[in-house]
């Protein structure tokens, strides 16, 4: 008879403590789903949305937004014509470090378009006749504590072929910058 009181007791005392716990989460999920969105990134980004690059201590660095998509762009010089079937795409994009403590680095080689057909494509040299305005990254970038850098990266694509997403890749990071199936 005792063993079975204690049971009774251990069972009433868990099924109150359980209680208070899902009492003291419900009280705390309308604070933490607050502080999860002011420190998270949009799921499906539209050009001109701002994209928060974390590290991974949670810890934001850099944001990157997409300000300009252009396509059958036509700025390049007499030997950089796409190849038959092809057309150049030319995104500008803006990267703000928002640390004060040290530079952030940007790689033309870190984006990468995908289409609506799945291929991914990377950037791609080309020659231009006049630098578009913002200009293009050529060259690694290594952007100042506080301080926002624009530029414009090419991509050649098939022609005719709507876009899917523009991605920004760096040391276990993908960011979804910009959802471009609507351009």
């Amino acid at each position: 008879m005792r063993t079975l009181l204690v049971g009774l007791f251990a069972l009433l005392f868990m099924m109150g403590s359980s209680a208070g716990l899902l009492a003291a989460q419900d009280d705390a999920t309308p604070e933490d789903e607050s502080a999860a969105a002011a420190e998270s990134n949009p799921l499906d980004p539209q050009t001109g949305d701002v994209v928060t690059y974390f590290t991974e201590e949670n810890d934001p660095v850099a944001t990157f937004t997409v300000t300009d998509v252009e396509f059958g762009w036509e700025g390049f010089d007499e030997f950089s014509e796409p190849p038959a079937g092809s057309e150049f795409v030319a995104i500008a994009v803006e990267v703000e470090n928002i640390t004060e403590r040290s530079s952030f680095d940007v790689s033309q080689y870190r984006f990468g378009l995908q289409d609506s057909l799945g291929h991914f494509w990377s950037t791609t040299y080309v020659g231009v006749e006049e630098d578009p305005e913002p200009p293009l990254l050529e060259d690694d970038l290594s952007i100042e504590g506080g301080a926002t850098e624009a530029f414009t990266l090419i991509f050649v694509i098939n022609e005719d072929t709507p876009l899917g997403y523009l991605y920004y890749s760096d040391s276990g990071v993908l960011l979804t910058l910009a959802n471009l199936s609507e351009k």
